[in-house]
């Protein structure tokens, strides 16, 4: 676990620096929220797409129809691995919310 969560970290550096690129630090504390606010409605999203197809799996299986329950499956892990990358953008956005404070602290 340890390893995956220095990867998540080397992964949220990654996304703010290229996010940097292209947008400014957050103009205020405002800004930066419902950056935050954005990215995790697009992980709430992506979680409830997963809990449907978790439901369509057990439906496909009490049917035995295992073909169902695969392809129900893969499109979990496919709505997951959205997720997890959404969650590697809110962090990324959490660390640039607090950079952009002692930014705007440093310019007068």
């Amino acid at each position: 676990m340890k390893e995956i969560l220095i990867e998540i970290d080397r992964l949220a550096a990654e996304e703010m620096k290229q996010a940097n690129k292209t947008h400014p630090m957050f103009h205020s504390d405002h800004e930066g929220y419902a950056v935050i606010q954005e990215e995790i409605d697009e992980v709430i999203e992506q979680n409830k797409a997963a809990m449907d197809c978790k439901d369509l799996v057990w439906e496909a299986i009490k049917v035995d129809y295992p073909e169902g329950a695969k392809n129900q499956v893969e499109e979990m892990r496919n709505h997951l691995t959205f997720a997890a990358a959404e969650m590697i953008q809110v962090i990324a956005m959490c660390d640039k919310f607090i950079k952009s404070q002692e930014y705007r602290r440093l310019i007068p």
